[in-house]
């Protein structure tokens, strides 16, 4: 039989009442739900809201603040990480004599 031939497959009555009908879906009961997990329980607990009438997650930013304000250096960093971003890694690359670039070419 030829590569290019494609051969049929024999549809067997047992394979024919299993088929999909047209329309219908693979997955009726769609993707299954993901566990519940840590983030999405801090993310509910962090908009639950405490005394005052402030969320929990405002009421615990508040006390780094206050930390950072006593001088706190952790406090400040994650203040400063959180507003400015962490700063950038920087490369300091010495080169002593510019050398050429050599380009080989290979034939395959």
């Amino acid at each position: 039989m030829a590569d290019n031939q494609r051969t049929k497959q024999r549809i067997t009555p047992a394979l024919e009442k299993n088929k999909w009908k047209k329309g219908q879906s693979g997955n009726p009961k769609g993707r299954p739900k993901k566990p519940y997990c840590i983030a999405d329980i801090l993310s509910a607990i962090s908009k639950e809201v405490s005394e005052g009438n402030v969320t929990k997650l405002e009421s615990l930013l508040r006390e780094v603040y206050n930390h950072a304000l006593k001088g706190e250096l952790w406090a400040v960093h994650f203040i400063a990480d959180r507003l400015e971003g962490k700063p950038k890694a920087a490369l300091e690359i010495q080169v002593d004599e510019p050398k050429p670039i050599t380009i080989i070419k290979e034939d395959w």
